[in-house]
């Protein structure tokens, strides 16, 4: 009957706590729906679906035979009944076990929760080789088959830049094909390079990246030329096409040598380009990603070299809100029909970090959770064993023992509990940090700060659980607790 007893108690707990928890998970679900970012697959088909309900309440019944039968059976005793021993025996190490496991669990997500954290400052600090401040960018694509010439082709970028140049407020102005950190820009092999006075370059040299742009794009984003000089407006109208190399690549190409100067065939093709300038490296695939090698070309007047899509980058100290309809008035002014995306490079940026973002709020969240669960666990375990320990604590304080004392038995029990907890978190966190390696950007699994940073929260958290029962234990009325036995 004892046993029913407990059961029952133990599954009306356990099957409330799962509906609740069933509730509370369908509103948090559709929270991180509503946050999460775009890029993530399959996201918004996220349900809580039969058989996730029917396993939480499979769970919630494991639950409650766990916690309603041990008990009881370990309680079934003509000495425990007659009231001869209030502390209990057979398996106390089972609560301090849980406890254990809750604050290692715990752990391991607060660890996860400080690396993916102190990753993505790092990665959010990481500098892009470029400003993205005060720069809205217009990408546009035209149709085929109406700009089917190079003639149509240029006298539509020719009237692009002359309109949205004249904008009021436009400090600076320039076209191009592609811009970071889109990481769509072209490419060639390495190899189908050809410097001139040198022996061809390896084949096994990978792809280089390369774009069209006019003069003012290297001022408009930021982008510092180290060596040389940047293009020059009046060399669109000329017959020799100049070049630009980024320091990666013109250190590649020239490890011992002045880039500057040096003529370059780009696709053995026997027409060669004059290296005039080298600029600082640029992040186009990302912020994790190393920068490519790459080249800039200036987009001649009487050149196609744009094609089909272009942007049109404009640096302005406006409201990004109030350019975006004068962009829209000018472009529509041109040409109607044709689709505009308009947004600021700092919103593109945004975007490479958050998935990181994402994962690092969802991880800090489950850290949340798994830390509130064990400072429960912690409280409840630890005032269980105050109130079985009422009497012994009452014949301590009248045989002198002063509160402190009394306070200090009991954090010291829980301190125990939670550095064997801790070491079981540290070794688990070691053998999955492994695993989390490619998650993280120049953080090591191991390390130390956020290691420490973890066990410090949990600590704390674990002392706040621990106050109030040391407290309750260390206020304990001898007279009343031994008049109550």
């Amino acid at each position: 009957r004892l046993a029913r007893q407990m059961f029952t108690e133990s599954l009306l707990l356990s099957l409330a706590g799962g509906a609740a928890g069933c509730v509370f998970a369908w509103g948090l679900l559709r929270a991180v729906v509503a946050t999460a970012p775009q890029a993530l697959p399959r996201l918004l088909q996220a349900r809580l679906d039969a058989r996730v309900l029917l396993f939480a309440l499979a769970v919630s019944l494991a639950a409650a035979v766990a916690a309603g039968l041990l008990p009881a059976w370990e309680r079934l005793s003509a000495a425990a009944l007659a009231g001869w021993h209030s502390t209990g025996g057979g398996r106390l190490w089972a609560r301090p076990a849980l406890v254990a496991t809750q604050v290692a669990i715990s752990l391991v997500l607060l660890t996860g929760a400080s690396l993916l954290v102190r990753s993505l400052w790092k990665l959010e600090s990481e500098s892009l080789g470029f400003q993205p401040k005060r720069v809205v960018t217009a990408a546009f694509t035209l149709n085929r088959h109406r700009y089917n010439s190079a003639e149509k082709q240029n006298a539509f970028y020719a009237e692009v830049e002359r309109q949205l140049a004249q904008i009021p407020g436009v400090s600076r102005f320039a076209l191009s094909d592609t811009i970071p950190p889109s990481g769509g820009m072209r490419g060639r092999p390495f190899s189908n390079m050809r410097i001139a006075g040198h022996p061809p370059l390896p084949e096994q040299g990978g792809m280089v990246a390369f774009r069209y742009v006019t003069p003012g794009y290297f001022r408009t984003l930021g982008i510092p030329i180290l060596a040389g000089r940047d293009f020059d407006e009046k060399e669109r109208s000329g017959t020799e096409t100049p070049l630009i190399l980024s320091q990666s690549l013109a250190q590649r190409m020239f490890p011992a040598e002045n880039p500057l100067g040096q003529r370059i065939d780009l696709d053995v093709s026997g027409r060669w380009l004059s290296v005039v300038g080298v600029a600082g490296d640029v992040r186009n695939l990302g912020l994790a990603d190393a920068p490519w090698p790459e080249y800039y070309r200036l987009r001649m007047s009487r050149s196609d070299a744009l094609g089909l899509s272009g942007v049109a980058l404009l640096e302005t100290p406006l409201d990004a809100g109030a350019l975006e309809r004068w962009v829209r008035r000018q472009m529509a002014a041109i040409d109607p029909a044709l689709p505009v995306t308009i947004e600021t490079i700092e919103t593109k940026v945004d975007r490479l970090s958050q998935r990181a973002r994402f994962l690092a709020a969802l991880i800090a969240l489950f850290a949340a959770f798994g830390l509130l669960l064990a400072a429960i666990g912690l409280y409840g375990v630890l005032s269980f064993l105050v109130a079985q320990r009422t009497r012994e604590i009452g014949v301590r304080i009248a045989l002198g023992a002063a509160p402190g004392q009394i306070a200090r038995m009991a954090v010291h029990q829980a301190g125990l509990w939670t550095v064997a907890g801790m070491a079981a978190g540290w070794a688990a966190s070691a053998a999955l940090g492994r695993i989390a390696r490619g998650a993280l950007f120049q953080v090591s699994p191991f390390d130390p700060l956020s290691l420490t940073a973890a066990a410090l929260v949990l600590a704390m958290a674990a002392a706040l659980a621990a106050w109030r029962p040391a407290r309750r234990a260390a206020q304990v009325d001898p007279a009343v607790s031994l008049r109550e036995e």
